[in-house]
């Protein structure tokens, strides 16, 4: 009597095919080879999306990934009206390159919308921002600080978008040694109605004693075939 065959879902390497001498029976040609044909089978449709192929390209896990980008790429600004040269390439005396910012100011701003730099359909999960302070403050506020808040303008009633969060902030530790600035783990969805706004500000006393910053790591997850 004919039997059904539950495929699995692994790509079964390799398939074995009866040899001569082997039983003239089922157990002998379904479970040696017609199995793992159908294993096989079943592997590469759940690869193409399923049997209605509708999540095509779909990875079962997602991957995750990282993207370093550069201060350069970010916007200046200013958290006081202060004037002048408010980042300039930084220009270490021993050691180094140049190819960090340093802040002329107090409260100097670098701003940008960082889901530009991720796949739409990417969730990000984590933000590293690598500083160098000029000075050890004691006083928090004073401090360089890190923050990250969603921005979503209103198409229907227009008004001045407001960022809504932060979805963390985080300041230096109070030394002046290289260190790392983190969210830790965050959970944000990357679309096309929002933005991302991250925000680095320089600490008080910037002017004299002027903060570095390095670099922006951002840590993500993705699907499909925009996992690059």
């Amino acid at each position: 009597m004919s039997q059904n065959i539950t495929d699995g879902t692994t790509f079964v390497d390799p398939v074995t095919a009866p040899a001569d001498g082997d039983p003239l029976d089922a157990a002998s040609i379904v479970t040696t080879s017609v199995q793992g044909l159908a294993d096989r089978t079943r592997y590469l449709v759940e690869l193409c999306g399923g049997v209605s192929g509708l999540g095509e390209f779909e990875y079962v896990a997602p991957r995750n990934l990282k993207r370093v980008i550069s201060p350069f790429a970010m916007q200046a600004g200013l958290l006081s009206t202060t004037a002048g040269r408010i980042w300039t390439a930084a220009n270490f005396t021993s050691g180094g390159t140049g190819y960090s910012l340093t802040s002329q100011v107090n409260f100097a701003l670098l701003l940008d919308d960082v889901s530009r730099y991720l796949p739409i359909i990417a969730t990000l999960t984590g933000v590293e921002v690598m500083v160098g302070p000029g000075a050890a403050r004691a006083t928090v506020g004073d401090r360089m600080t890190v923050t990250l808040a969603r921005q979503t303008p209103n198409w229907i009633t227009p008004a001045i978008p407001v960022a809504v969060g932060p979805i963390f902030t985080a300041t230096d530790d109070g030394s002046t040694s290289v260190q790392v600035i983190s969210s830790g783990a965050i959970s944000e969805a990357v679309g096309r109605t929002s933005d991302l706004v991250l925000r680095i500000a320089a600490g008080n006393d910037a002017g004299t004693n002027k903060d570095d910053a390095h670099a922006i790591r951002l840590s993500y997850t993705v699907n499909g075939p925009d996992a690059f």
